[in-house]
């Protein structure tokens, strides 16, 4: 769950959402927003993997979006595909110059429909 996290460390990050605990298992971060994936709503999953350099290999980046409000809906139309894991390289590069991979998504917005 929160590896590299000392349980201090994490209550002072997560503030006062985080549920009280001595313990790093019960540790619970929560908030009011109905927020959805960008990449899991059109490709069905998260990246494999935001960043790739010699300490981790995993998703840490994502594209939150909130789908409506009254008037309007958000919704993602395309995402821009990570590169595969397949014969790639540690970052930094010449090619990439940050350790993250850039996420591209492509929003429309339309008139709510009534449900």
């Amino acid at each position: 769950m929160a590896q590299g996290w000392q349980l201090e460390h994490l209550s002072t990050a997560m503030g006062t959402s985080m549920k009280r605990s001595t313990s790093m298992a019960d540790c619970v971060a929560t908030h009011p927003l109905q927020v959805r994936s960008a990449y899991a709503e059109v490709a069905g999953a998260e990246p494999a993997f935001t960043t790739c350099h010699g300490k981790a290999l995993k998703t840490v980046d994502f594209q939150f979006f909130t789908p409506h409000s009254r008037t309007l809906a958000l919704q993602p139309l395309r995402i821009l595909n990570t590169p595969p894991l397949e014969g790639f390289h540690p970052l930094p590069t010449n090619l990439y110059p940050s350790d993250h991979i850039c996420l591209v998504v492509d929003y429309g917005l339309m008139p709510r429909t009534q449900q």
